[in-house]
């Protein structure tokens, strides 16, 4: 039976590695393009491994789908104040505060949209692409 080995340096370090790499591929994604931005430049921008990398995300979509939640919240959106207020108040207060959540929510996401919107074209034309093979 294999030892299990549990060590918070080593929790906290892979916690740090996961924002560096997060960080990075935002910071790629939005200056290079979808496209363009390769695992490999994610590991290197980060100061790390492609296996590290590869520890945290296993796909490219993974890793920007890890960028938008990073764009949207630093912290889980149900844990958010402004999100938890949508549930209190009278149903025109609710509305508004949903309304304010909304837009904040879509500005701190929208420099991260055009990546999406290219990683949704990109696997469209790969659909495309084997399609026309096939």
């Amino acid at each position: 039976m294999p030892r299990h080995y549990e060590s918070s340096l080593r929790a906290e370090r892979a916690a740090e590695n996961r924002v560096r790499l997060v960080a990075a591929a935002q910071e790629l994604f939005l200056r290079q393009g979808w496209t363009t931005t390769t695992m490999t430049q994610v590991a290197d921008a980060a100061g790390l491994a492609r296996p590290t990398l590869y520890l945290h995300f296993d796909t490219k979509l993974d890793l920007l789908i890890a960028c938008i939640d990073r764009s949207l919240s630093e912290i889980p959106v149900r844990e958010r104040d402004d999100y938890q207020a949508m549930g209190e108040g009278t149903l025109p207060q609710r509305v508004a505060t949903a309304a304010r959540w909304l837009r904040a929510a879509y500005e701190r996401s929208a420099s991260i949209q055009r990546v999406l919107d290219d990683a949704a074209v990109s696997a469209l034309l790969g659909v495309d692409v084997l399609f026309m093979v096939s």
